[in-house]
């Protein structure tokens, strides 16, 4: 994985998926040029996410690619993911950090000033 390759992010959403597996949307996505996937499963028992995940992050690092899992800090850690997206409801990203460590990728959704600080 090329640290802060940002130039195409694909997202596994549930929402969006069409009948497909996000094993498949990951793998279409790598394919396609992908320089990070991020798993999106936010209707989802934490043990689908976790198999999801076990079956991405191989993928995406054999491929080079960042793999960040969406919310889930428990199933980032245990499926060894690159990183994790945080809301703004969900744990702060001060202690986000320091459960994934310093070299984990930490990106938090913001849609005001306010909430980026």
């Amino acid at each position: 994985m090329t640290r802060g390759d940002w130039r195409v992010y694909a997202i596994t959403d549930s929402h969006q998926a069409r009948g497909r597996s996000h094993r498949e949307i990951a793998e279409a996505a790598i394919r396609g040029g992908a320089t990070a996937v991020q798993l999106r499963m936010k209707d989802e028992p934490a043990r689908v996410m976790l198999d999801a995940a076990r079956e991405i992050a191989p993928l995406c690092r054999a491929a080079g690619v960042a793999f960040i899992v969406n919310d889930r800090v428990d199933v980032a850690l245990i499926a060894g993911a690159d990183g994790v997206h945080i809301g703004q409801d969900d744990l702060p990203a001060r202690d986000v950090r320091a459960l994934m460590g310093p070299r984990a990728l930490v990106g938090v959704s913001a849609a005001t000033v306010e909430e980026g600080e």
